[in-house]
C-alpha cells in the first residue's frame, strides 16, 4: 500500500533534507545534491540498525573501500546526526527522487511505515484495510 503524506507522520523528505543540510549547502549541481542525499540515505538507514550491525556494515570491505577513511568518518557523523535529530524515527528510506525545478531542487522520498507502529495501524484502518492485506 502506498500512502502519500500519512496523517500523524512528519515528512521523511523534510527530515532527510535537515539531516543532509551540511552537505546540501555545499552542493552546486543536481548531481552534487543527489550525491549528498544518497549519503544521507545510507546514514539514515544505517542508524536504524543495532549499533554492532551498524559498525560492521560501515567496515564491510565494499563499503569501506568505496567510501575511504574520509567517507567513513563523514558517514559516522551523519549517523550521529540522524540519531541526535530523529532518535525515535524508525522508518527506513526505500528510494529518493530529485527534480530540478529551475534554480532549486525538489526532493521526494519513499519510506516504509512498519505495521508495528501504532500510527501505521491507524492509517491502515482508515483506508479500510487490515495489516494482513499488505
Amino acid at each position: 500500500m502506498v500512502v502519500k503524506d500519512p496523517p500523524g507522520f512528519e515528512k521523511v523528505s523534510d527530515m532527510l533534507a535537515r539531516l543532509a543540510r551540511p552537505l546540501i549547502e555545499e552542493s552546486k549541481t543536481k548531481e552534487d545534491y543527489k550525491k549528498a542525499l544518497r549519503l544521507a540515505v545510507v546514514a539514515w538507514n544505517a542508524a536504524l540498525l543495532p549499533e554492532a550491525e551498524r559498525a560492521a556494515m560501515l567496515h564491510e570491505k565494499r563499503i569501506a573501500d568505496g567510501l575511504g577513511p574520509t567517507g567513513i568518518r563523514l558517514m559516522e557523523k551523519l549517523i550521529e546526526r540522524k540519531l541526535a535529530l530523529f532518535p525515535n524515527e524508525k522508518r527506513p528510506i526505500l528510494d529518493i527522487e530529485v527534480a530540478d525545478l529551475g534554480g532549486r531542487f525538489h526532493l521526494s522520498v519513499i519510506s516504509e511505515i512498519p505495521t508495528s507502529d501504532p500510527r501505521a495501524r491507524r492509517v491502515i484502518e482508515a483506508k479500510g484495510l487490515s495489516p494482513q492485506a499488505e
